[in-house]
């Protein structure tokens, strides 16, 4: 009896866990078949100014742990090596905390071309609330190189903010560059906990029956 209910419970944890790979996108502006405008982006890196930074603003639809980041980025010339900032909001533009940090190597296909979005598994203790607003900042590694972050081709506008040499951001309204996030199901954290609960309660049975 004891080895058919601590089965069971391991069935129901390896159900839990599987679960976890149902998602909740939180935000997409990507058109269908993630499609976005593939000759016009959002300057990254080096420009005849100064190296650029650039940034879109989101605000997630459901609250929960971050678990993947997709991204429409095209490299224009030098090292293909880009840094994704997640960040919170201070007063309507990117802050200087950062949640969660993505390093995209040699992933960005030539700008211009209909290359597939740059994708990545978050670190899963990030956790964001539904209603605020947040920030995606992306800046190129090699300060030399350059990439553009695609526009979206669904009209989605909203804030966007660049800056030269780390300076102060410049925040405007403007179309977005190609992005999705995504959390969990919301099913996923609770048959989580149960899962764990029925873990411990057998673990908590057999130590006092072998007692």
């Amino acid at each position: 009896m004891k080895k058919l209910r601590y089965t069971c419970v391991l069935c129901f944890i390896l159900a839990c866990s599987l679960s976890k790979a149902n998602a909740t996108i939180i935000f997409d502006n990507f058109g269908t078949g993630d499609s976005y405008i593939e000759d016009l982006g959002l300057g990254v890196g080096d420009v005849t100014i100064g190296e650029q930074d650039f940034a879109s603003a989101f605000v997630p639809s459901n609250r929960g742990f971050l678990t993947q980041i997709w991204l429409a980025v095209g490299l224009s010339w030098g090292t293909n090596e880009l840094d994704v900032f997640l960040v919170e909001d201070d007063g309507g533009q990117p802050s200087n905390n950062v949640l969660e940090q993505f390093h995209f190597i040699d992933a960005m296909g030539p700008f211009g071309v209909d290359n597939p979005p740059l994708s990545s598994k978050a670190n899963g203790n990030t956790f964001l609330i539904a209603g605020d607003q947040y920030w995606l900042a992306l800046s190129m590694t090699e300060p030399s190189a350059h990439a553009a972050w695609n526009l979206n081709n669904t009209g989605d506008t909203g804030p966007v903010a660049w800056r030269l040499d780390s300076g102060a951001w410049t925040v405007s309204s403007a179309t977005r560059g190609a992005f999705r996030l995504a959390v969990p199901e919301p099913t996923t954290f609770a048959l989580f906990a149960m899962g764990l609960t029925g873990l411990f309660l057998v673990r908590g049975n057999r130590l006092s029956e072998d007692v």
